[in-house]
């Protein structure tokens, strides 16, 4: 039976793709001219132009096989999870904020001062967990960028 399971998992070609984190899956990125020597200050606006991005090679995707790049592919995995968990959790915060508002206008502002402190408690866990969401995104997506060079 696991010899059947391998030799399928060898066959399989099993791809992961990604939408470029540098670009936003555009495939460019902004930027302006070499040649310009006026400080942001005086920026007219003219200078601006779109370059191919790097990252992706001007695709927009990123792409990882389970079987040559585990590690990247991980990666990958692991940043969909963290999209997915960070998407449920800001819902959660919206929720919680249109509900306060719901009650009055200043809604917000009177429901924290009558909030006790196991609700400023899991509120407050929640948006640590963000930070943390956000901190290992970075982490994960420099990581791929390592990769990528």
């Amino acid at each position: 039976m696991d010899n059947h399971i391998n030799k399928y998992n060898k066959n399989k070609m099993d791809w992961k793709t990604i939408e470029c984190f540098e670009c936003d899956g555009t495939g460019e990125i902004d930027g302006t001219l070499p040649e310009c020597s006026k400080p942001a200050s005086a920026c007219c606006g003219g200078c601006y132009v779109s370059y191919k991005c790097n990252l992706c090679d001007g695709t927009g995707n990123l792409y990882a096989d389970d079987t040559e790049d585990l590690e990247l592919y991980d990666y990958f995995l692991m940043l969909d999870a963290y999209e997915k968990m960070s998407v449920g959790y800001k819902k959660t915060l919206k929720d919680f904020n249109e509900m306060i508002k719901g009650v009055s206008e200043n809604g917000l502002l009177e429901m924290e001062l009558l909030l006790d402190n196991t609700h400023k408690v899991q509120l407050g866990l929640i948006k640590d967990q963000l930070k943390r969401i956000e901190k290992h995104t970075e982490i994960l997506q420099n990581e791929i960028r390592k990769q990528y060079e």
